[in-house]
């Protein structure tokens, strides 16, 4: 299953209520604390536990399932890096850390962990495996998911090393933080160098790869010069259909269709830091954006691999005509291809109801004529077939659709719409 996960911090507002979670596999929740004082591996309340347990119970509501981070970069402007560092330099720190996040696990419903330790020294590689180890341990008999956010590649990395890496279900990498001045902090190009370095510098499963984008912009001359994507809008209503303003550098459509296309390809998922700066509800929400050009490449995906199973059987295929295009309604996509048969070309179409399936010229062009996908047909469910009478003669072809059928009677170059589906290919 490909996953897109997004994380969302509590002391943000967040639209609960307009996020569009059928867009979503898996969200985070950001963050557990550590207890700063005590440093022995408690925690510290929650801020908002009643939203909290409403959170968890709206994303079940939506079979979606929730994560708890745990840790982050700083709370209240103080590093969580010497926290860590103090509470996992003994295994009593380690379990009391692990003890602490499964009793707030259990309690709220969540349905993993996701530990942000930014990030172990070389010399406390040891204490993450053991820490990494002993939530193995706790969460796996609960059938709970336990993943980890890294930095994007590099030395940096090593923490999650090929000992270890098994422990995971996946990492959450965060490619977006390319410090280079002059060039945007997260552009395709450095997404696809990040996953590049886990595929074959580090050898890691494609599976277990879920690669960050921003829903934010940065400044490519000023780093800690930033801007969350919703501001965006207000100084530019169109900033979805473009990655800069200024010298803001973003993720918008252009880039964000690319890292979709990269991700569905090469990785297991993409990862959204974070919902809060997003639009939800909006026509011009980036979430929903992905949604829908998710769904378009998985569609795309679908005719790709029917063209080629259909290439084994088929010699008159030809070359594709076109690029993959959507259907007028968006609802599915169709090809062109070059093949002249039964009166015109071939086409493959598809949509989120049915599986690729390919029709011939007049058939195509009778169901094209009545309104194709918004016609009372629907979609094609079969893939086009020869039609044959009562006595086993070939008349023609046929193609089944969602609400009846439609006919190609050779002999006269006829087409016909039947309100019910062809059986055992005969009229």
């Amino acid at each position: 299953m490909f996953k897109v996960v997004g994380y969302y911090s509590y002391w943000r507002s967040f639209d609960i209520e307009n996020l569009n979670w059928n867009a979503l596999t898996h969200i985070i929740y950001s963050f557990a604390i550590p207890d700063l004082e005590k440093k022995d591996g408690t925690l510290l309340p929650p801020e908002s536990p009643d939203f909290l347990r409403r959170t968890v119970e709206t994303a079940h509501r939506n079979n979606v399932k929730i994560l708890l981070s745990l840790g982050g970069w700083s709370y209240n402007n103080k590093p969580l890096y010497p926290v860590f560092s103090e509470i996992c330099r003994t295994k009593d720190g380690i379990n009391s850390l692990v003890n602490s996040t499964s009793e707030m696990i259990d309690k709220y419903g969540f349905d993993g962990v996701d530990i942000d330790w930014e990030r172990p020294e070389k010399n406390e590689y040891y204490n993450f495996n053991v820490l990494a180890e002993t939530f193995y341990n706790s969460l796996k008999n609960k059938g709970k998911l336990l993943t980890v956010a890294t930095p994007s590649h590099g030395q940096s990395t090593e923490f999650v090393s090929n000992q270890n890496i098994h422990l995971f279900d996946w990492i959450n990498i965060m490619a977006y933080d390319c410090q280079k001045k002059g060039y945007p902090s997260s552009s395709f190009t450095y997404g696809k160098q990040c996953l590049d370095y886990w595929l074959n510098s580090r050898q890691t499963s494609r599976d277990k790869l879920v690669l960050g984008v921003p829903f934010f912009g940065k400044d490519i001359y000023d780093s800690k010069k930033d801007i969350v994507y919703r501001d965006l809008l207000s100084e530019n209503p169109d900033a979805l259909n473009f990655d800069s303003l200024g010298s803001i550098a973003y993720n918008g459509a252009p880039t964000l269709s690319r890292k979709l296309e990269l991700t569905y390809e090469k990785a297991g998922g993409i990862m959204i830091w974070e919902l809060n700066f997003d639009l939800p509800g909006s026509s011009r929400s980036l979430l929903n954006f992905m949604d829908k050009e998710l769904c378009f490449i998985k569609l795309k995906k679908q005719i790709e691999n029917k063209y080629e199973e259909l290439k084994l059987k088929y010699s008159w295929l030809g070359k594709q005509l076109q690029n993959i295009l959507r259907t007028k309604s968006g609802n599915g996509c169709y090809c062109i291809y070059e093949a002249d048969r039964a009166g015109g070309g071939i086409s493959i179409h598809t949509s989120e109801k049915t599986c690729a399936c390919y029709t011939l010229g007049s058939i195509r062009e009778k169901w094209d004529n009545l309104g194709s996908e918004n016609s009372e047909l629907g979609f094609p469910v079969t893939d086009e077939k020869d039609l044959y009478d009562s006595n086993g003669k070939y008349i023609g072809r046929y193609s089944n659709f969602q609400n009846g059928s439609i006919i190609y009677i050779e002999k006269t170059n006829e087409t016909a719409v039947r309100k019910s589906p062809i059986i055992n290919d005969k009229m």
